[in-house]
């Protein structure tokens, strides 16, 4: 059970959506702070909002490194349980299944009645051998999902066919296989729900319930990194408890374009938080740039906008003698990360220096850069490697190449870095420019005027500097230099100032 009565002198309570297998970089920002704060030996909780369907919020944490007695899930805090990871074996299954034909489908199980009519029980991602949920069939149709905790059923999902694909209409929560709370899927409008007998038109609406059962005080310190669907109810509870909040802002926080006489076009992640930035008691860059940039947006001092990088280096790695011929990116395969602009730009010298490209990670851009690959006959200089763990492998390369059109920080980029690699790409705010010497540590190129990332002139400007990175006598020493001040305790040292302040 989680108790939420127990208090501390002073509680990090952080405030995210969902998680997942890949976890994006607010949550790896979150796993980092978590082993700064841990460091400090700070109490903190990790609040996720988000329903997941592929193994617990809980392992999800424990799989990047925050654990999960530190993890409060929206769902457990209100019934005032913890979901616990499956134990249902296949044996319980054919037990319970025992009329039905058994088919495995990968490492899941299939249980079939009739061709149209079936149960598949899915393995828990993260909890091999035990099986998490049950979808039930029914001629073709999907028309429920049960999940288990342990053994005990603890959420029932309910389909409906529209247009031939199965839609969620209500979510049933249960606490010692009674009722507690449903919600109900409305689509665009999001969420509305049904909890002890009263009713919730949105989930922000039943999120300030769970904020009043956290028993916040006066000492304790809310860390806002994902605001859609929390800041308001944050907020409001400010207005009454007087918790130091603090916003991160993880992405670029404006629109260039947007930026007119009449005023500055925000990030939507953000505008709220602006709006109202009398209520935030800080706002934490990643960078100074962007920290220095907001500070002049906002009108705000050095005490209201504070610098703390969002990831650290336990380590330096690898040496300063490299195969220069080899390259490296870790990327989304997603289309703002232009990497159809890299494979362009590569593609016009590898062949006359024998260079080679490793593109690290996974997407929805892969079987088009697979195809584009294939058509500029580069297919022995670029590899598509997918997603894997990137332990021992920086440190094989000589220089990082990133065409991204903005990081809010850059963590592959930290960890280039952090193995003595130099960094040449696009001087987008905010990772390259923090990460590269110009001239000294690796080669920047301005964006495109025109946001054309593919014409001939970017493509020539950018295999330019690629070419650069391999020819010019650039001083790896200096990256382990600047790789220096982003160790652990370096980072650690921030947290210890901000927090003292």
């Amino acid at each position: 059970m989680i108790d939420i009565e127990m208090r501390f002198k002073v509680v990090i309570y952080n405030v995210n959506l969902g998680i997942g297998l890949a976890s994006s970089g607010v949550e790896y920002a979150q796993a980092y702070r978590y082993s700064a704060l841990k460091s400090l030996e700070v109490e903190q909780k990790y609040i996720f909002l988000d329903f997941t369907s592929v193994s617990t919020v809980y392992q999800l944490c424990d799989n990047i490194g925050i654990d999960s007695k530190d993890v409060l899930w929206f769902y457990d805090i209100l019934l005032g349980r913890q979901t616990h990871p499956s134990s249902l074996t296949e044996t319980d299954l054919k037990h319970v299944f025992s009329n039905y034909e058994l088919e495995r489908v990968g490492s899941n199980l299939k249980f079939k009645l009739l061709d149209q009519t079936y149960v598949l029980a899915y393995e828990d991602a993260l909890n091999k051998g035990f099986y998490n949920r049950l979808e039930y069939v029914h001629n073709y149709c999907l028309v429920r999902k049960d999940y288990y905790s342990e053994k005990s059923l603890y959420c029932s999902e309910y389909y409906t066919p529209v247009n031939n694909i199965a839609k969620l209409y209500k979510r049933v929560f249960y606490q010692n296989s009674l009722s507690v709370l449903e919600e109900y899927e409305g689509g665009s409008l999001g969420s509305s729900f049904l909890y002890k007998g009263v009713y919730y038109p949105s989930k922000e609406k039943l999120f300030r319930v769970f904020l009043e059962q956290l028993n916040l005080t006066s000492e304790d310190m809310v860390i806002l990194d994902r605001s859609t669907g929390t800041a308001k109810a944050v907020f409001e509870l400010k207005t009454r408890v007087p918790f130091k909040l603090v916003v991160v802002v993880h992405a670029e926080h404006f629109v260039h374009e947007g930026v007119t006489e009449q005023g500055i076009l925000w990030n939507n992640y953000y505008d709220y938080q602006f709006r109202n930035k009398q209520f935030v008691d800080t706002f934490i860059c990643s960078t100074e740039l962007q920290s220095s940039i907001l500070r002049e947006q906002l009108q705000l001092g050095s005490d209201k906008v504070k610098t703390i990088p969002v990831g650290f280096l336990e380590s330096l790695k690898g040496g300063l003698e490299r195969d220069r011929h080899k390259f490296i990116t870790v990327s989304r395969l997603s289309d703002e990360k232009h990497l159809d602009t890299l494979v362009h730009a590569f593609a016009k010298v590898c062949k006359q220096h024998d260079l080679y490209l490793d593109i690290y990670g996974e997407g929805g851009e892969r079987s088009k850069l697979e195809s584009l690959i294939i058509e500029l006959g580069i297919s022995d200089y670029v590899k598509l490697r997918g997603h894997q763990t990137l332990e021992g492998i920086y440190e094989n390369y000589s220089t990082y190449l990133c065409a991204s059109s903005g990081e809010g920080f850059g963590l592959s980029l930290l960890e280039a870095v952090g193995s003595g690699l130099y960094v040449s790409g696009f001087k987008a705010n905010y990772g390259t420019p923090t990460f590269t010497k110009e001239g000294i540590t690796g080669f920047l190129l301005d964006l495109p005027n025109d946001n054309n990332y593919l014409s001939e002139d970017i493509l020539v400007s950018f295999a330019d500097i690629i070419e650069r990175s391999y020819l010019a006598d650039l001083d790896r020493a200096k990256v382990y230099e600047l790789a220096s001040s982003y160790l652990k305790g370096s980072v650690v040292k921030y947290w210890k100032e901000f927090l003292d302040d």
